[in-house]
């Protein structure tokens, strides 16, 4: 289930990609892999909602920094623009090569300077 859901993905089906993600978990729950195959198919459907939820309980048993980069993008998203920082710095700290950190980082400094010049 867990090839056939990415199949799915792959065509744009993120709802039977989500369907079939979750059958998988249903018996290989502990599986960091089939998790954030999750994630990116709620993404995919919009429910950020739900994907900040999922990374956070993620981020309690894993420190990555791909996952401080998902959660600083969803904080973005919800304009939560301190944790936004904090969690690419946190990525950064982690993984100092990380360049979607860096990116957003630029794309913070850039508000940032844009909100100077008003």
């Amino acid at each position: 289930h867990y090839l056939y859901s990415q199949i799915l993905y792959d065509e744009h089906n993120y709802d039977g990609a989500l369907e079939h993600i979750n059958f998988a978990l249903h018996f290989r729950a502990e599986k960091f892999s089939y998790q954030c195959r999750k994630i990116a198919y709620l993404y995919a459907l919009k429910q950020h909602k739900t994907c900040l939820e999922l990374v956070e309980n993620l981020l309690k048993n894993y420190e990555e920094a791909e996952l401080y980069v998902l959660r600083a993008r969803l904080n973005k998203l919800f304009g939560h623009i301190t944790k936004c920082f904090y969690d690419v710095h946190k990525a950064l700290e982690l993984d100092a090569s990380n360049l979607q950190a860096a990116k957003i980082v630029e794309e913070l400094n850039k508000s940032a300077e844009e909100c100077r010049s008003v």
